[in-house]
C-alpha cells in the first residue's frame, strides 16, 4: 500500500508518498497520522496521477534528490519539512521573489507584514507570536509576485518541547494560529537585526539601502526576470523598507500592528 499527500505552499503543489511497511505496520501508521496533522494546513484535495506534481518519498535507503531517509521515524519529520521547503521554492524560481522571511496578515484587509532576517534571529518567534491576532502565512520562505500578491507556506513550524530533546514539527492548527482570510498582499517590509542588549529602534532605509540588506536572504534572484526592478517596485508600492533592530521579539509587537492594524 503506498499513502499519499499533497501539500501546497507558495502557490505550487508537492506530493508526499509513503510506502508501506517502511519501519512496521504500528509505526508506519503513527507516523502517517503525524505528517498529515502537521501538514494539515497546506493538504489540497489533488488528482494523484497528475504528472505536474514532483513526488517527496518517504523510505528507508540512500538519499536521493526526491527521498527523505531516516533511521528513526521521530527524526524523519523536520528532514520532511526541509525537502517540500526545498522543492516549493524550485518549483517557483524565476515566477517569485523568494524572500527567506516570515509573514502575517490581516485576515480581514489582506494587509501583509513581511521580516527578512536570517535564521536564528526570532522569526519564527515572532511569526508565532502575531500569528495567534494575524494570519499566519509561513515563517520560512515569503514568495511575493511582482505585484505585491503574497503566496502563502502555510508548513508546520519547529518547536523545542518543554522537555529537553529535538524540535517536533506542529501544524499551525495544532497551535491555534490564524488563517489568512483575504487575498495577502505586501503592506510593510522589515529587516530584522537582533543583537542583545539594545533598546527597539526603527530606522528607514532608502531603495539602495533595502536592496543591499535584502538580496543575501533571497533564494535564486538571478533566476527571476528584472529582480532589482521587481524588489524596487515593491518598496516603493509600499512605501520604502525599515531595519528594526532589537533584542526581544516582544518590543516589536506594538509596532507591527499598527503596520497590520485591527483584524
Amino acid at each position: 500500500m503506498t499513502r499519499r499527500l499533497v501539500v501546497e505552499g507558495l502557490g505550487a503543489r508537492i506530493g508526499l508518498e509513503m510506502q508501506e511497511g517502511q519501519y512496521g505496520d504500528a509505526a508506519d501508521a503513527a507516523l502517517w497520522a503525524q505528517i498529515r496533522h502537521a501538514w494539515s494546513r497546506a493538504t489540497v484535495s489533488h488528482d494523484g496521477d497528475d504528472p505536474a506534481l514532483r513526488w517527496v518519498r518517504l523510505r528507508l535507503g540512500q538519499s536521493s534528490s526526491d527521498v527523505v531517509t531516516s533511521d528513526a521515524a521521530e527524526t524523519l519529520m523536520p528532514r520532511l519539512t526541509q525537502e517540500v521547503t526545498h522543492a516549493v521554492i524550485d518549483a517557483r524560481i524565476g515566477q517569485l521573489l523568494l524572500l527567506h522571511a516570515g509573514g502575517v496578515s490581516n485576515p480581514r484587509t489582506g494587509d501583509s507584514l513581511v521580516f527578512v532576517a536570517p535564521g536564528g534571529t526570532g522569526k519564527s518567534t515572532l511569526t508565532r507570536t502575531l500569528a495567534h491576532r494575524y494570519g499566519y502565512l509561513t515563517d520560512e520562505t515569503v514568495g511575493v509576485d511582482p505585484g505585491g500578491r503574497i503566496h502563502p507556506y502555510q508548513k508546520p513550524l519547529s518547536t523545542r518541547p518543554a522537555v529537553p530533546g529535538p524540535k517536533v514539527e506542529l501544524s499551525p492548527d495544532a497551535l491555534g494560529l490564524a488563517r489568512p482570510g483575504a487575498t495577502p498582499t505586501l503592506r510593510h517590509l522589515v529587516l530584522l537585526d537582533r543583537r542583545q542588549g539594545v533598546d527597539f529602534q526603527v530606522e528607514r532605509l532608502n531603495t539602495v539601502e533595502a536592496i543591499r540588506a535584502m538580496v543575501h536572504e533571497t533564494s535564486s534572484l538571478s533566476k527571476l526576470p528584472s529582480a532589482l526592478h521587481v524588489i524596487a517596485g515593491l518598496l516603493e508600492g509600499t512605501g520604502g523598507a525599515e531595519r528594526w533592530t532589537y533584542s526581544e521579539h516582544t518590543t516589536l509587537l506594538g509596532a507591527a500592528e499598527s503596520w497590520l492594524g485591527t483584524p
